[in-house]
């Protein structure tokens, strides 16, 4: 890729992330922080349905190509949750994988956004379990020599320092309470079967409902920030052409 084409879309990154969290965004929002549709087509934006069991080929013949590289289904088959490892005197015991069914408030409550019902409060309990369910923290039977679902599928947590961080501003927002958002960040292994991945995982919690066909703008905002940052991300002296970004 040219040094021209790579700064043209630095820049659009830069315009897309600007325009996503600003404030004449915030006031075009549609009900539960939904992005118009109107916004989208301007700054030719598609929503398009992922398809997880499509392989690597078919993936890669769209235009533009699904870049990800979903693992196989098998991984899960193979290493089932196993309540039975559990430590039999955890207090907690078994019970941990049991999802906490929902239970919806009363009719008229008060500002919600400061009681037990609080969806941003319900959204971090389901993200928390997914993460466990997806990741570690569940026991499962692994191959011997496997620690967790994280090393079997070589994915690693995005900590701090790290130089996708260069402005954590989309990642994260804690304002207002009607509107809030949070990422967990994760990547796979630089260099896995000698293919070099660039992609982020993020897994978001919000405050407010998701809809098909429609994306929210925690969504949206999570999603151009890791784009944008990881095109601004300076490489390591390991990669060549160290001097670029």
């Amino acid at each position: 890729m040219s040094s021209t084409t790579t700064e043209q879309i630095r820049n659009r990154l830069d315009t897309l992330w600007k325009v996503v969290l600003s404030s004449a965004t915030d006031e075009q929002l549609e009900q539960d922080n939904v992005i118009p549709d109107s916004l989208l087509k301007a700054h030719n934006i598609r929503l398009s349905r992922h398809t997880f069991t499509a392989d690597y080929e078919t993936n890669s013949s769209y235009n533009p190509p699904i870049l990800f590289c979903s693992r196989a289904p098998r991984l899960m088959r193979e290493t089932p949750i196993n309540p039975q490892d559990f430590d039999e005197n955890c207090p907690v015991g078994d019970k941990a994988l049991k999802y906490p069914n929902y239970v919806a408030p009363p009719a008229g409550v008060i500002n919600i956004y400061h009681t037990r019902w609080c969806p941003t409060k319900r959204t971090v309990s389901a993200t928390k379990y997914l993460e466990k369910w997806a990741l570690n923290g569940f026991p499962r039977r692994l191959p011997p020599g496997v620690v967790d679902m994280a090393t079997n599928c070589d994915i690693q947590w995005v900590g701090v320092p790290h130089p996708i961080y260069p402005d954590s501003r989309g990642f994260h927002r804690s304002w207002p309470v009607t509107n809030e958002w949070e990422s967990r960040i994760y990547e796979c292994g630089h260099m896995l079967e000698q293919t070099d991945f660039p992609h982020v995982i993020l897994i978001t919690h919000h405050s407010c409902n998701g809809h098909e066909g429609s994306i929210m703008q925690g969504e949206l905002a999570a999603i151009i920030t890791a784009m944008r940052n990881r095109a601004d991300q300076p490489l390591t002296l390991a990669q060549d052409d160290a001097g670029d970004k």
